[in-house]
């Protein structure tokens, strides 16, 4: 799914799903909510891929607020890495960086 500042949608084990949202756009009169609060907002968006069962939306606004992404998660969904981190190939690029000249520890 795309992560889009703090708003992402994704399946819980046990069914259903789960979402985070920003809380200041969830806020009522300014005031944010809390764990155990029942809230309700509206979220418009694009569909960008659609399988057997479900459908891939990039939310572009919660409210009528608009949502971008910063420029790291749009990089990170256009390389189809997970937002957690570094891929693999980047962390053996560095590692073998700062292993350049240096004695093979054996």
């Amino acid at each position: 799914m795309a992560a889009l500042i703090g708003v992402s949608v994704r399946p819980k084990a046990g069914g259903g799903y789960t979402c985070k949202v920003p809380l200041d756009l969830l806020a009522q009169d300014g005031v944010p909510p809390e764990t155990g609060d029942n809230v309700s907002y509206s979220v418009e968006g694009t569909v960008q891929s659609v399988d057997a069962e479900d459908a891939t939306v990039k939310i572009t606004s919660v409210n009528g607020e608009p949502v971008t992404e910063s420029p790291a998660e749009e990089a990170t969904e256009d390389q189809g890495a997970t937002p957690a981190g570094p891929s693999t190939a980047d962390m053996g690029a560095s590692l073998a960086k700062r292993a350049k000249g240096q004695p093979m520890p054996f």
